[in-house]
């Protein structure tokens, strides 16, 4: 249906959002911790670039469970602030309709 559909989509855009901004952040966090040693070292921008490319994946797979809860949560709130929970709920969506998107992606992520 449509709404799956929609729904899916916010959430999608949201959880695309979340992971972004936390594997940044960590990777912005992990050169500034590690930059001292690398230039004491004399490490060459390829290998700097190979070691940040490694963690940039691992933070990825860390931070996919919390991507799916910053996602979830952003999306209903945001719902629910604007009306659209409300407007779905009056319309006859079950509650358990409109928390199917969210338990399927987080099933598919885990």
């Amino acid at each position: 249906m449509k709404i799956e559909r929609y729904l899916t989509r916010e959430f999608g855009r949201w959880f695309l959002v979340g992971l972004c901004l936390f594997v940044v952040l960590s990777l912005v966090i992990e050169f500034f911790e590690k930059i001292d040693d690398l230039i004491d070292y004399h490490a060459s921008v390829q290998l700097s670039l190979s070691y940040f490319a490694y963690r940039a994946l691992l933070f990825l797979l860390q931070f996919v469970p919390l991507a799916v809860l910053f996602a979830t949560l952003v999306t209903l709130i945001l719902w629910s602030r604007s009306g659209e929970l409300l407007a779905l709920l009056s319309c006859g969506i079950s509650p358990r309709q409109i928390a199917l998107p969210f338990l399927f992606a987080a099933m598919l992520f885990s």
